[in-house]
């Protein structure tokens, strides 16, 4: 499978199928925020992420493993961030 857009700012970036299950690997980018642990403001971020798919039971669960992103859908000066990394960030950001 080629990488292609599923919406804005994230793309299935490759892809194989062994029986019933599919493994799909995902880059999703977004606008950085200006804060002292990421990025000025006019950096993106990026993560990457593992969806995994029951063909049949048309159910899709996503493992936030730090997947490899692919380069082709990366913007300039783009910093690859771990969902630990996004996860402190909105906890930061509810307190």
């Amino acid at each position: 499978m080629n990488f292609k857009p599923t919406g804005s700012n994230t793309w299935y970036t490759s892809g194989t199928r062994t029986g019933d299950r599919a493994v799909l690997a995902v880059t999703t980018v977004g606008d950085g925020r200006a804060t002292a642990t990421h990025a000025s403001a006019s950096q993106s971020l990026a993560v990457c992420w593992t969806l995994v798919v029951d063909v049949p039971g048309r159910t899709a669960q996503a493992v936030n493993d730090d997947g490899e992103c692919h380069d082709a859908v990366l913007f300039g000066d783009t910093k690859i961030v771990t969902w630990d990394e996004v996860a402190r960030e909105y906890e930061e950001l509810d307190n």
